[in-house]
Parts: C-alpha cells; sequence; structure tokens
C-alpha cells in the first residue's frame, strides 16, 4: 500500500486497484487548497492541499427486492462495505498527511448516504488495516495482543457507523438539510483545525 500515491488524484470515479492490487484511490474526496498568485503560464501556485471528505460509493440496493425489509437489509450490507473501504482509506491519509487532524467519511449505496466525522486518533493503523481490513470476524476474534489498540479503534469506528441511525436519500428535503448540516458544522470544524501558513503577501 503507497500512501503517497493514494490520493494523488483529486477524483477516480470508481475504486481504481493498480496491477498488483496494492495501490488504490478512493471513489471522491474533496480537497482544501490555497494558492498563491499566476505563474507565468498562468497556472495557480498550489502551496497548501488537505483532503477534507472522503467518499465510498456502493453500488444501490435492487429493486427487484421483493419486500422493504429486504431491501433495508441488503442497503445496511452494502454501507457496511463502504464503512469497511472508507477505514482503509482514512489509514492511508492519516498516514501520508501526520498533520491532519480529522476528515468526513462519506459512505454511500446508489442515492443513499451518511457521514460523520472522523477523528485522526479514532483510526486503526494502516499496518492493521492491510493485515486485517478484509479479515472475517472469526479472524478479527485472535488479532495478536500488540495489535489490541487497533483492533479496539476499528470496532469503535464501525460501532459509530451503526449507530448514526439516520440514512438519508439525495433529492430528498431530508438529504439536503443534512448535506447543509455537515457543511455549517462538521465541514467547518476540519477547515478550522487545518493550520496552513499563509504566505506573507495573504496573509491579513
Amino acid at each position: 500500500m503507497d500512501a503517497d500515491r493514494s490520493f494523488d488524484s483529486q477524483s477516480s470515479g470508481r475504486t481504481e486497484p493498480d496491477k498488483d492490487g496494492i495501490h488504490i484511490i478512493p471513489d471522491f474526496s474533496v480537497a482544501h487548497t490555497v494558492s498563491k498568485g499566476l505563474r507565468r503560464n498562468g497556472d495557480l501556485l498550489v502551496f497548501h492541499e488537505c483532503i477534507t471528505i472522503i467518499l465510498e460509493c456502493k453500488p444501490a440496493p435492487s429493486r427487484s427486492e421483493y419486500n422493504r425489509d429486504n431491501r433495508n437489509h441488503e442497503l445496511r450490507q452494502s454501507l457496511d462495505e463502504a464503512h469497511k473501504q472508507l477505514l482503509l482509506y482514512l489509514a492511508v491519509y492519516f498516514t501520508k498527511e501526520p498533520a491532519a487532524k480529522s476528515v468526513i467519511a462519506v459512505a454511500s449505496s446508489g442515492s443513499y448516504w451518511h457521514w460523520m466525522k472522523v477523528e485522526k486518533h479514532e483510526v486503526p493503523s494502516l499496518y492493521f488495516m492491510k493485515r486485517y481490513g478484509s479479515a472475517r470476524l472469526s479472524d478479527l476474534a485472535n488479532v495478536p495482543v500488540d495489535d489490541h489498540e487497533d483492533y479496539i479503534r476499528y470496532f469503535g469506528l464501525m460501532d459509530r457507523w451503526a449507530s448514526l441511525g439516520s440514512v438519508y436519500n439525495l433529492g430528498k428535503p431530508e438529504s439536503d438539510q443534512a448535506l447543509m448540516r455537515m457543511r455549517a458544522g462538521d465541514l467547518i470544524s476540519v477547515l478550522q483545525e487545518c493550520r496552513c501558513q499563509l504566505p506573507a503577501s495573504r496573509k491579513a
């Protein structure tokens, strides 16, 4: 897993493993950038970039499901897969950017989505996620003592996802309101925690 390459592009549109299966790119990420002036060729000189939102997209529940309970079960399974993938992306990101303090993680299944703000100290190590990120629950029950703190972080975040409760459907009023809450609350908080040093010409 190459932490320095996983967030090189702003968006992949889909998860893209490399030919060796170790290089992954999030489905979508939102970067906070700060630029200074223009170069002679007209390009902006970007001197700071950090990630504020990481999104993992999974397929929508099948519309052929014959009852609502089955669709809800399929939705939860799909979101759980997104949660596990996000834990790996978070471990990669905080390894690549050790000064980062938090990021917003968004999991989606088709048009259904939810989010939470994740602090760096909550995320398992990249070593743990590379070793156990795709493991079955029965395998995780036997992790070595040295990995116990990461084990606690892993299930702590999975429990937080499970306790969110609300899942929003894009285009619905509840989804629009949730997006506004995310922007006004957690997104602003993540940006405030970003202590990038502005160049002298941009300081107030």
